[in-house]
């Protein structure tokens, strides 16, 4: 009867934390969360210099690095997120009017160079009358500030555009399953050595693979955060007082999504019929629950056909477009440079048969927790009834 008893407040506590993990998937929780947040979703209600401002702020915190792990930490959990290092991708667009553009677009060069970076593209058009140039560069995180404090100084900004989205969790989980999957590989490695049935030395061999496979897809994913996180991206526009040019158009979609990969794969392919560019692409498990951020721009002109194909991917919970101000036929005023941004979060969706496992996980737990408070009291009523009577 003793162990009875000690068994009921562990079948409440179970069944109350059960019911609480149900209560926190709230519909569209997720992507209220991260748009509040500010990490991945741009501010598109903000005023621009409030937003340029802030995402400053947040550029100068990033540069300062936290606390090395404590001794003994894995560096798995909360914990290891409270002492790393942050993470940051740091990117920024910049319109700038000048008098002379080819001039302009050298000292955007030199400025990156003198600062270790380098021109990832340069293209200039027009005439001297009505010249433009898009400029992209790459610099340290470091120098990231120094850079856009130069561009400033090259000639009148018009508008600027900058984010920061912090990407030290996705580091944490990655260098966590990497680190799983090594020692999953060292075990069987050792295994493979004992072996001596052929069946066996087959098995162990085709799980190698699709082990070291999982390695090599985990440290591709490192190896291109670690590049965006290096270098910051600048991308400078460049015009003159006579063909002055507006704020590119841009947009943030919140997606729930049965296939996190596969959508995310979309919207690249999305990009890249468009002749756009990916800034940038990141998938995180998180138990067993994936999730992913894709960054893309497209030019201008099919900004339009890119939301509606974003549009059509997946389960959007929450959407934000900002259009972009000024010409009517945006290909012809801004050529094909891809400028237009739009962000897209990916939540995968909890499955129905999930939801039906705590239910009925629960009612178990609270069917036994009824039992046993039944043959408790039936037990006590035996008790006294067998005791003489005074």
């Amino acid at each position: 009867m003793q162990r009875l008893l000690t068994l009921i407040p562990i079948a409440v506590l179970l069944a109350v934390a059960l019911v609480a993990c149900g209560a926190g998937d709230d519909e569209g929780g997720f992507f209220e969360t991260a748009a509040s947040a500010g990490q991945s979703a741009p501010a598109m209600a903000m005023d621009d210099a409030d937003f340029a401002e802030s995402e400053e702020m947040a550029v100068e915190q990033a540069a300062a690095p936290m606390a090395e792990p404590a001794p003994g930490d894995g560096g798995d959990g909360p914990a290891a997120l409270q002492t790393a290092e942050r993470r940051v991708i740091s990117t920024g667009f910049v319109s700038v009017e000048v008098e002379d553009v080819p001039a302009a677009a050298e000292q955007v060069r030199i400025a990156a160079e003198s600062l270790g970076g380098f021109v990832e593209n340069s293209v200039v058009s027009g005439d001297d009358e009505q010249a433009f140039a898009d400029v992209t560069i790459r610099v340290p995180q470091d120098v990231f500030l120094d850079a856009l404090d130069r561009i400033r100084r090259i000639g009148e900004v018009r508008s600027e555009d900058l984010r920061a989205q912090d990407v030290t969790e996705q580091f944490i989980d990655l260098n966590a399953r990497l680190r799983s999957a090594l020692r999953t590989e060292g075990s069987l490695l050792g295994l493979l050595d004992r072996a001596t049935d052929v069946e066996d030395v087959i098995a162990i061999e085709r799980e190698l693979s699709r082990v070291r496979a999982d390695i090599e897809r985990l440290q591709g994913q490192l190896n291109f955060l670690e590049r965006r996180v290096a270098l910051a991206t600048l991308s400078v526009s460049l015009f003159t007082p006579s063909a002055a040019r507006t704020e590119p158009p841009s947009a943030y979609f919140g997606i729930e999504s049965d296939d996190v990969a596969g959508d995310i794969a979309a919207v690249e392919s999305v990009a890249a019929s468009l002749g756009g560019l990916i800034d940038s692409s990141v998938i995180t498990v998180d138990d067993g629950e994936a999730s992913g951020f894709v960054e893309i721009r497209v030019p201008r002109g099919d900004f339009a056909r890119a939301v509606r194909a974003v549009d059509a991917i997946g389960d959007v919970r929450s959407k934000t477009v900002r259009t972009g101000e000024g010409a009517d036929d945006p290909a012809a005023a801004y050529g094909d440079q891809p400028d237009a941004r739009i962000d897209v979060q990916l939540q995968e969706a909890r499955s129905a048969d999930a939801d039906e496992v705590v239910v009925f996980v629960v009612l178990v737990l609270v069917g036994l927790l009824v039992v046993a408070l039944i043959a408790y009291g039936a037990r006590r009523v035996r008790r006294r009834r067998a005791a003489p009577s005074e």
